[in-house]
Order: structure tokens, then sequence, then C-alpha cells
């Protein structure tokens, strides 16, 4: 359930922030482009007041090391990484091993 949860939040803004506002701003034709960088660095922003508040994720190593050590990743991770994968998702970074 959370992780359908997740999904339909994560799709919807990205429809909101990549479709309807760039459509809804009224931005003169030839500075459009600017709503990329614009977007990306609020998420960034976005992703360090999330670990700056919520604690740190953790990495891609650590979550392995939990789930092969333990069979669990502590609860206490748990939110800090669905914030600030969210968040840099929607700024346009990838679903690799490499985001948080």
């Amino acid at each position: 359930v959370a992780c359908y949860v997740y999904y339909l939040t994560l799709f919807g803004l990205l429809r909101l922030l990549w479709d309807i506002l760039p459509n809804m701003i009224p931005f003169p034709p030839q500075l459009e482009v600017l709503w990329i960088p614009i977007v990306s660095l609020t998420m960034a922003f976005f992703v360090g007041v999330s670990i700056k508040f919520l604690g740190e994720p953790g990495d891609l190593a650590f979550t392995i090391s939990c789930v092969h050590e333990k069979a669990y990743v502590p609860i206490d991770h748990v939110l800090p990484m669905l914030v600030a994968s969210l968040f840099s998702i929607l700024g346009g970074g990838s679903l690799g091993p490499e985001a948080p």
C-alpha cells in the first residue's frame, strides 16, 4: 500500500511539475528553457532541506548491508529516504543506484 501511495504521489507531482505548471505559467517562448533549471534547483534545495531536518537517508551500500545483515532497513532511514528520493526524482534525477 505504501509503495502504491508513493507511486501515485510521484507520478502526480511529476505530471504537475513537468506538464501542467509549465503550461499555466506564462513564460515568453524564448525563456521556456529556464523551467528545467528552475525546477531542478528548487528540488535540489528541498533534497538538502529534507536531509538537514529528517536526517541522512543512507546510501546504496548502507541499504544493502542492512538487508543482508538484518533483513530490514531501520525505520529511521525510511522517511528520509522516501522524501529525499521523491524530491530528487522530481528534479530530474534518475532511479538508478546513485539516487538516494
